[in-house]
């Protein structure tokens, strides 16, 4: 019993994080209609953010990781006013490449600052004990924050002017754009915010393990499994789903190897898909 619990304390703790770095994908899918596929990448910028910040100035992850906000906040409304906003009106395969072609440059400036070796932030060591169990503290502390920075993002979307833009676009862009909203600005907001939630995931996941600038391809799949698991553009579905692949990710590790951790992701991907392809908090179209 004792290591069922323990799998499950683990694998929620982790899949806190994966759920985080699913949340900006399925945001940016649900407003935008676009698969963001430099996802990955830019969550290895945030993490190689707080890594330099920590390592040069010896600043904490926490303060590392508000210091990369602006910056990430910034680089979000960049690519998308100068980027994405140019082709608007072009097929869905644009985006794509575009983002593709995005994510190799920044995974390539990142090996060139940093090196194409692992790296992370041991800050927090240790681990918690609950009785016979225990936690890893960098595990928990990320996972706690990681839940504070998700329910910023409900409370943004729920009871501000511009989370109730940003979920009116989601539904209707001409028609929220005929009652005045600048729906322009509205997927400006809405990258740049999905861009500062993968960086942050990214700080956070730097300091639970090591890292490299190629690690994003790993965590855009994960992201991308969440999101269909959990319906594409819902928001809690991806970090539910996320929780959901953290505790499959860790009781494979310890119940077969580390090898088969990631082919069970995608295996219970694939039955979801063919059971239910809308996802656990997905809705059917008519």
């Amino acid at each position: 019993m004792e290591i069922w619990l323990q799998v499950l304390i683990n694998g929620v703790l982790l899949g806190g994080l994966y759920g985080l770095v699913a949340t900006g994908l399925a945001l940016v899918f649900g407003v935008m209609g676009i698969i963001n596929v430099a996802h990955g990448d830019l969550m290895v910028v945030g993490a190689t953010g707080t890594f330099l910040l920590f390592s040069t100035w010896g600043l904490p992850p926490y303060v590392g990781i508000l210091a990369i906000i602006p910056v990430m906040f910034v680089m979000g409304l960049g690519i998308q006013r100068f980027l994405l906003e140019r082709i608007n009106r072009a097929e869905e395969l644009m985006s794509l490449l575009l983002l593709f072609g995005l994510g190799i440059a920044i995974s390539q400036s990142t090996a060139s600052l940093v090196g194409a070796e692992f790296f992370s932030v041991p800050y927090w060591s240790g681990a918690i004990s609950i009785g016979p169990l225990f936690a890893s503290r960098s595990l928990l502390y990320a996972f706690l924050l990681a839940i504070a920075v998700a329910s910023a993002l409900f409370y943004l979307l729920a009871k501000t002017p511009s989370g109730r833009a940003i979920r009116a676009t989601a539904m209707a862009p001409d028609l929220a754009a005929s009652v005045g909203i600048d729906v322009r600005w509205v997927r400006m907001l809405t990258f740049g915010v999905g861009t500062v939630l993968t960086g942050i995931a990214g700080g956070l996941m730097v300091t639970t393990q090591g890292l490299n600038p190629l690690s994003g391809e790993v965590f855009l799949l994960i992201a991308f499994a969440a999101c269909v698991l959990g319906g594409l553009g819902s928001l809690y579905g991806a970090l539910t789903a996320g929780i959901i692949i953290g505790v499959i990710e860790v009781s494979t590790a310890i119940l077969i190897d580390t090898q088969s951790s990631q082919l069970a992701i995608y295996i219970i991907f694939i039955i979801m898909l063919l059971v239910r392809p809308t996802g656990i908090f997905g809705m059917r179209r008519a």
